[in-house]
Order: C-alpha cells, then structure tokens, then sequence
C-alpha cells in the first residue's frame, strides 16, 4: 500500500510541474512587439541607420537577450521591437496585429511587423 501512495504523490507533482512549465510559456514566451535597445555600435547604426537622423531603414538584430526570439528589430525607421521569423508573406505565421515582411528587400528573411508600422 505504501508503494502505490508514493507513485501517486509523484504522479501527481509531475502533473502539477507539467503545469506550471506550461502556464509560464504561455505567460512569458511571446513578448514580440514589445520595445527592445539595438547595440550602439558602428555596424547596428550602419545598417538600422543612426538614431539620431530621419532614416526609414529597416534592419533586424539577431542575440538580443530582451528578445524571447533573440530578434530585435527596426521597420522604416521605427522604434526597435521584438520580432520573430515569418513564413514569406504569409500573415498567418505572426501574431494578430501585425504581418509578414521581408525587412530589408533582397533578403529573403521575413519577419513579423506591428500592423501599426505598415505604410511607413
């Protein structure tokens, strides 16, 4: 008898860390759109175009930590946010709000886009 509680209490805190490990993807793993800081280096300003100037460049940064896809991203000139990789043109492939598009034309990289910044 004691064997068969023991199996249940570990079955049970399985399913209860099974749980949580599930509740917290959810919680914490799509931060996309929210606002992310771009190395200040010399390559990041050549090709996001420097801060400082009126520049409608669009780039992406790959490793960026603030980044739950480690991509931190410009579109024509916006503030830098949180991006993630999208399926050609296909707008399914992002979350509601916002489209696929290729970032810098040429690529072949795609990349969802808050629906804010289309039109830029």
């Amino acid at each position: 008898m004691h064997h068969n509680q023991t199996h249940r209490n570990t079955a049970w805190r399985l399913a209860a860390a099974l749980f949580l490990m599930a509740l917290l993807s959810v919680a914490c793993g799509d931060d996309f759109g929210t606002e992310c800081t771009l190395p200040d280096n010399e390559f990041v300003d050549q090709a996001c175009g420097a801060s400082d100037e009126n520049t409608t460049q669009s780039c992406v940064v790959e490793n960026i930590i603030q980044c739950d896809s480690r991509l931190c991203g410009v579109y024509r000139g916006s503030n830098a946010f949180c991006t993630k990789r999208c399926d050609g043109k296909n707008d399914t492939s992002c979350p509601s709000g916002a489209f696929c598009s290729e970032f810098v034309v040429g690529t072949g990289e795609f990349f969802c886009v808050k629906a804010e910044f289309e039109g830029r």
